[in-house]
């Protein structure tokens, strides 16, 4: 595939209307702000991801032919000029699985598994992006075999990383393979959880202010089915894996968040004993340790798909995929010490969604944004993407299409900042390289 010529459009235009709203759960002042419309960014390339610092600036990172490439949203300046941060000329050569972390000061993590396809050796590869000197060289984390699976990382205030994935274990099941990496210094040893005999799966990592880290992740004999954390202090380490909750059906779909008090909130789902697919949580208070598990959806069918934020004042939110008998809607629901989780909320309908995303910003709004196959779409490939906006003081408002252009959306990808302001990106079809061969192109929109 050969790459074209790429341009970089930063017009945008602002719509005349903003959210609706509706009841719902209220906190904190809101800001006031419209979408855009979706802005064309790049021509032949896939895949984003993205995060946002605490000044409104903005990262993105995607797949092209040719390499990984970044671009920055400044506030003041919108989209600049792409990088690239590594390059795959050789059609030997795939690079997938890629996930970002950014924090407050603008420091970001990217990392991806690196794939050579005539030997089928896998590798963990990262790159750091500092604010003074941008992106350094790619560095390798050799894995203890050939095999990588569901990549994650995170990147906390003082910009030390913590990183985990499935790695194929002596039995040819999976362990959790996890690594530390200071600011200033390289990645140490991989430490390795899970019992050789057992699927260990889904890692998930979350840090908080102090520099202390979780990965959640989901093992068992047959399969996934135990819900195991283990806790990362700079002072100690890692300490001995923990489990956390026990259910009777295969479980997936791991998520979990820290808020400023050192608290976390992990999420899952997982089948019950009507063998329906259910969204649970388990709540890590700092100083008592994790409560017990309790259900956050109260749907009587499928729930999948969680995904999880926190707010600044936190209060954790999560919202998921919920079967209605013939499509698939988005609800969503707020945990908030001392009362626990509300009663779930519709926030999208009217086809079938998947991939929800959540995000809060630092004045107790929030952001959730979808992937959704309409019942009106005359070719059924044509997915949108959805949003909907949480206003503190008024609840959830009116989903809106994002889309604006032909050509099926991949899953958006969501970052908002502190200041209130919102990015969503997603890759879309946008023609044919030959025939059969569909090219794409990335898309952002942008709440301010």
């Amino acid at each position: 595939m050969k790459l074209k010529t790429m341009t970089v459009f930063l017009a945008a235009a602002a719509l005349l209307c903003s959210l609706s709203s509706c009841t719902g759960d209220t906190s904190q002042s809101a800001s006031v702000g419209t979408w855009q419309d979706a802005t064309f960014l790049m021509d032949n390339a896939r895949l984003p991801v993205i995060g946002s610092d605490g000044n409104g600036n903005t990262i993105a990172v995607w797949w092209q032919s040719d390499g990984l490439y970044s671009a920055l949203f400044d506030q003041g300046q919108g989209w600049k000029t792409p990088q690239k941060i590594v390059g795959s000329e050789s059609l030997a050569v795939s690079l997938s699985d890629v996930h970002l972390a950014v924090n407050a000061k603008g420091d970001a993590i990217v990392a991806w598994v690196h794939t050579d396809l005539g030997e089928f050796i896998q590798t963990v590869q990262t790159a750091r992006y500092t604010v003074s000197s941008g992106w350094s060289t790619p560095q390798q984390l050799t894995p203890p075999n050939n095999m990588v699976f569901n990549l994650d990382i995170a990147l906390d205030a003082s910009s030390n990383a913590v990183i985990a994935w499935e790695g194929l274990n002596p039995t040819s099941r999976r362990n959790i393979v996890v690594s530390y990496s200071m600011s200033a210094s390289g990645w140490d040893s991989p430490h390795t959880f899970g019992a050789d005999n057992r699927f260990a799966q889904y890692p998930k990592i979350a840090v908080d202010s102090a520099g202390n880290a979780f990965v959640l992740w989901l093992e068992g004999e047959s399969y996934p089915n135990n819900v195991y954390v283990n806790r990362y202090s700079p002072d100690t380490g890692w300490s001995s894996p923990q489990q956390i909750a026990t259910n009777v059906g295969p479980a997936a779909w791991t998520n979990i968040s820290f808020d400023n008090s050192g608290n976390a909130m992990a999420v899952w789902g997982q089948s019950d004993s009507s063998d329906y697919p259910r969204i649970y949580s388990c709540r890590y208070v700092a100083g008592s340790g994790w409560g017990s598990s309790e259900a956050v959806d109260s749907n009587t069918l499928d729930s999948i798909e969680p995904a999880l934020t926190v707010d600044s004042s936190g209060s954790f939110r999560s919202v998921w995929v919920q079967f209605n008998g013939t499509g698939n809607d988005i609800y969503g629901s707020r945990y908030a010490a001392g009362s626990g989780w509300g009663a779930p909320q519709l926030i999208g309908t009217g086809g079938n969604a998947r991939s929800p995303r959540v995000a809060t910003d630092g004045l107790g709004n929030a952001f959730a944004v979808w992937q959704q196959y309409d019942p009106s779409d005359v070719n059924p490939g044509d997915a949108k993407v959805y949003a909907n906006r949480f206003t503190a003081g008024s609840g959830w408002g009116s989903q809106r299409q994002l889309k604006n252009a032909s050509g099926g959306a991949d899953a958006p990808e969501l970052a908002v900042d502190s200041l209130g302001h919102a990015t969503v990106i997603w890759s879309q079809s946008v023609g044919y390289i030959t025939p059969g061969e569909i090219k794409y192109g990335i898309f952002a929109d942008r709440f301010q």
